[in-house]
């Protein structure tokens, strides 16, 4: 969602520049405009003076607050949906009320699965008498959810009530994990995504090269490309954070059902079906997860648990989309350069507590098990790998034609690895956190506390490293001393030498002080405080 978000920001001019006309321009290109055609005016050209007099513009500030209404309007679009959406299910496909005189006796067996279940709150009861398969669905908004029930999962009652239980206590599960509104709106967003923007985007910006007043062609052709392959990788992702709801509620329902032997043979049932399938299914084209999949997780929750390279992967890539949208409003919005930490804060929310909230779930299931944990370096190179990737591949990056000298590949290929160093250096210091907080997570509520202080804590580091990533590409770094006697001396020492002196005057001395204070001091905390407390 953060990753479709920053999308949809960085090309929300797409749907709005016909109605600005030849406003729809920043006040620096407005500025660069004048330069240009002022002295052909002056000397009496008709057309520097026909050029000039299309120069105005809107600021930048405008512009962004245009985008951002872009991105509210899309986001409204998803409510709205989301909102209409379980009624306007139960009318087309025709489901009804679970009556007691059709079905006699099931509402008390459902009542005391609810009861096993938690469940406090009101469930709306739903059947599907068209449907003779095995199946049941939980569904709803915030406010009413609906629970439904086939005619073949209703028949299931009276010749296999075991298998019965472990389907509705399953779908109950996903009620009581809260995961319902995460599928909704995770579905609702990927399609509106993939055919407000991905398609239109991709399909009319290559054709706006051949309009000559439309500007450089890698705009539309860079921006076309970053939003075709994140157009490819939403639906991806979609699909894991599907199958991850079904662990989940897999794990819960077993808890309720003394190990889930029930749910193990409706699963087992299932894994002889997909057997028998005439083509093997893919895993990841697929919301659902494989019936033998979900066994194993029965019989080993611990990799629900994990971090998983995937993941750190999914968050590098998500913080780097999210990186130039971002950071562009947000230094736009407080008046602050893009280096600054502070502009680069809100995109490192995503990173930060997405990666402090998973190896915190996995150091501290490790040490309660009395597990090592051996994903973390995984993560961390994932995690690299998926913010290279998506720095290089964002639509913001290849979008923007670069203005200064053209980068060599050597000093390109030390700017990528910069950008993983600090990617995996960043996870790593993270997992050692936990690690050394791990000790205390049993302290009740306080654990909410801790992994919110850690969470702040790890975004004065990430936030002072993205900054700097904003300021340090080769074309930037050699445009910005341009001007010095040693300006044509390329290489990679060079280079490097450039970057921290870049790093001494775009990012403050004293934030650059705190975050290594916070690097050090953090895990190092937590290690005397578990040394000096008993855990409980």
């Amino acid at each position: 969602m953060i990753a479709i978000s920053g999308t949809v920001f960085s090309v929300g001019l797409f749907w709005v520049r016909p109605f600005l006309g030849d406003r729809a321009v920043g006040l620096e290109a407005v500025r660069a405009c004048v330069e240009k055609y002022a002295a052909g005016a002056a000397s009496g050209d008709a057309e520097a003076a026909r050029r000039l007099a299309l120069c105005g513009g809107l600021s930048d500030n405008a512009l962004l607050w245009i985008q951002l209404g872009v991105l509210g309007c899309f986001w409204a679009l998803v409510a709205l949906v989301y909102w209409i959406l379980p009624g306007r299910r139960i009318r087309r496909r025709g489901y009804g009320p679970l009556g007691t005189r059709s079905f006699p006796g099931i509402h008390e067996d459902l009542a005391r699965l609810m009861r096993s279940a938690g469940m406090d709150r009101r469930v709306n009861l739903l059947v599907d008498l068209l449907d003779g398969r095995v199946n049941a669905l939980a569904f709803g908004r915030v406010g009413k959810r609906y629970v439904l029930l086939s005619r073949g999962l209703i028949a299931l009652r009276d010749t296999d009530p075991e298998a019965f239980r472990a389907i509705v206590l399953h779908e109950l599960a996903h009620l009581r994990n809260r995961d319902v509104d995460i599928a909704y709106l995770t579905l609702i967003s990927s399609q509106l995504f993939s055919r407000l923007v991905a398609i239109p985007v991709t399909l009319a910006f290559p054709l706006a090269v051949f309009d000559p007043s439309a500007g450089p062609a890698s705009f539309y052709l860079g921006t076309a490309a970053g939003t075709l392959l994140l157009g490819l990788a939403v639906p991806l992702t979609r699909n894991a954070v599907l199958r991850s709801r079904e662990f989940h509620a897999d794990a819960r329902a077993a808890s309720w059902e003394n190990g889930g032997t029930g749910l193990a043979a409706v699963l087992t049932s299932q894994r002889e079906i997909d057997s028998r399938a005439a083509a093997p299914p893919v895993e990841f084209l697929r919301p659902h997860p494989l019936a033998a999949r979900r066994l194993d997780a029965l019989r080993d929750p611990a990799p629900l648990f994990s971090f998983v390279p995937w993941e750190g992967f999914a968050l590098g890539l998500v913080c780097a989309i999210a990186q130039g949208p971002v950071t562009a409003f947000t230094s736009g919005f407080l008046g602050l350069p893009a280096s600054h930490p502070l502009a680069a804060l809100p995109a490192a929310l995503p990173l930060a507590g997405g990666a402090v909230y998973g190896l915190w779930r996995a150091e501290s299931a490790a040490f309660r098990f009395g597990r090592g944990v051996s994903s973390a370096h995984r993560a961390a190179v994932a995690t690299g790998i998926g913010f290279v990737t998506g720095t290089v591949l964002r639509p913001t990056h290849l979008g923007t034609p670069q203005m200064g000298p053209s980068a060599p590949a050597g000093e390109l290929a030390v700017w990528l690895f910069l950008l993983f160093l600090g990617s995996y250096v960043f996870v790593q210091w993270l997992a050692h956190t936990a690690r050394a907080w791990a000790p205390l997570e049993a302290v009740g509520r306080l654990r909410g506390l801790l992994v919110a202080g850690v969470m702040c804590c790890a975004l004065v580091p990430l936030s002072f490293g993205l900054g700097l990533s904003y300021v340090i590409h080769p074309s930037d770094v050699a445009l910005a001393f341009s001007a010095s006697p040693d300006a044509g001396d390329r290489g990679t020492g060079t280079y490097l030498m450039r970057v921290l002196a870049v790093a001494q005057d775009e990012v403050p001395l004293g934030y650059g002080v705190f975050a290594a204070a916070a690097l050090a001091v953090v895990p190092l905390s937590g290690r005397i405080t578990a040394r000096a407390g008993k855990p409980r």
